[in-house]
């Protein structure tokens, strides 16, 4: 599961404090529903972008998925968490160079996201590099990331 965002702002935050209501509840299809009104009130609203990504991800949309990770980066370029979603849509994809510049880059903005750091980890282990592999997950649980 993606990493949502939870963070009101703006004329549309009803409809996306409803969105946030009904992902939680798991009906994901009225969830999208807010969300995309939360845009249609605010185009702008960068975490309605963020969430309808990860919903779109989690039904295995991955194209339109990553049109809202990158949305919402053109609204917001320091939403780490559009970084570090966009770097799963990458992993998906097989595109690891690409999957670690967005891990980078979210790490950058946000250098306490435990999970950008514990997939930059795997993503070095998965080429061999168990040195930084380690660091990397190492740094993901001192900042609080438990697997399981």
């Amino acid at each position: 599961m993606g990493l949502f965002s939870r963070k009101p702002k703006g004329d549309a935050e009803a409809w996306y404090n409803k969105g946030v209501l009904y992902t939680d509840q798991g009906d994901f299809v009225n969830a999208m529903k807010c969300y995309e009104r939360a845009i249609e009130i605010n185009p702008n609203y960068v975490y309605a972008w963020h969430n309808k990504g990860v919903l779109y991800t989690d039904q295995g949309d991955f194209v339109n998925a990553m049109k809202c990770y990158e949305r919402a980066i053109e609204i917001d370029p320091d939403d780490a968490g559009a970084w570090y979603n966009k770097g799963v849509q990458y992993s998906i994809q097989g595109d690891k160079e690409n999957e670690m510049k967005c891990y980078d880059r979210a790490i950058e903005i946000d250098p306490n996201l435990a999970r950008a750091w514990l997939n930059k980890g795997v993503l070095y282990g998965n080429q061999g590099d168990a040195e930084n592999a380690k660091k990397c997950k190492d740094k993901a649980k001192e900042l609080g990331f438990h697997d399981g």
